[in-house]
């Protein structure tokens, strides 16, 4: 009977050091990316071009593998309530904290080849997000989604604007066919492009969103770049005001809804005015 007694003995002590193993890694696999999260976060504000952001998106992936975006502005995990049914719940990041000043001066091209500055878009808010026309992650869902803000956009007085991260790749006429096969009105919305080195610093630095081209055995086809799959809200003075997940349809009815506001105030006579839309010139 002691001899028993021993084995069962043993047997919990077993069962309870494997459950205590199983505890301690969980707790060091969550350490592990808050510190990600945050050597990320950290860097956020600085004027560089190195990755900062674009690692932790890399390093914080969602659980499908199927997008390579979204690290920094939520995580997706699978839970359990106490009666046991498992739901997935979203972990999302603060604002950044954009400077209210606004966004940086930029000068780029759009898909007709006109100069576009930040002053042309002064005057009427707009919304942002970023895209690439040969991605085969999220770029077309994303593109989707800012379509069916065409209309509440519109009775706003703002703007969609799709920045390209593949620049070099995207030419204006590449954008104009792809814009063409999404229906998009030139003054309504627009699709710019232009050096990489200034379209990355602005992304990085103004709108304090990832963007990284993938090189070496990681990169893929359709999968050249890592960026946010956020949809930023502009004012019309072009201070960054509120991030949207173009993935997520919670946050695309937050973004409509907060269109709605800025039609209100339009009609109210507010600051929210159409603005003259007329876009640059020629390209230099």
């Amino acid at each position: 009977m002691s001899g028993e007694v021993g084995r069962m003995s043993s047997k919990g002590r077993s069962v309870t050091w494997r459950r205590l193993n199983t505890v301690l890694g969980a707790i060091l696999w969550v350490a592990a990316v808050a510190a990600v999260v945050a050597v990320g976060w950290g860097r956020r504000g600085t004027k560089s071009e190195e990755p900062g952001d674009a690692s932790v998106v890399s390093a914080v992936r969602n659980g499908s593998g199927g997008s390579l975006v979204t690290g920094v502005e939520h995580e997706t995990r699978t839970v359990s309530d106490s009666a046991g049914t498992r739901k997935q719940v979203i972990l999302r990041m603060p604002d950044p904290g954009w400077d209210p000043a606004g966004v940086a001066d930029f000068r780029l091209v759009d898909r007709r080849g006109r100069t576009v500055s930040k002053s042309d878009l002064l005057g009427r808010p707009w919304v942002v997000g970023f895209i690439f026309t040969r991605c085969a992650g999220p770029c077309p869902r994303l593109t989707k989604a800012m379509h069916t803000l065409l209309p509440y956009v519109k009775r706003a007085g703002a703007r969609l604007v799709t920045i390209s991260v593949d620049p070099e790749h995207d030419t204006p006429e590449v954008l104009n066919r792809y814009a063409a096969a999404y229906e998009a009105e030139d003054e309504d919305w627009l699709f710019l492009t232009g050096p990489k080195q200034a379209v990355y610093s602005l992304i990085r630095n103004s709108f304090l969103m990832p963007v990284q081209e993938v090189v070496g055995p990681q990169r893929k086809p359709g999968f050249e770049v890592v960026h946010s799959t956020n949809f930023l809200l502009v004012d019309a003075r072009g201070r960054v005001v509120k991030k949207f997940n173009g993935q997520l349809e919670e946050d695309l009815v937050r973004l409509q809804k907060a269109l709605r506001e800025l039609a209100k105030k339009a009609g109210a006579g507010g600051e929210t005015g159409a603005g003259s839309g007329a876009i640059g010139g020629p390209a230099q």
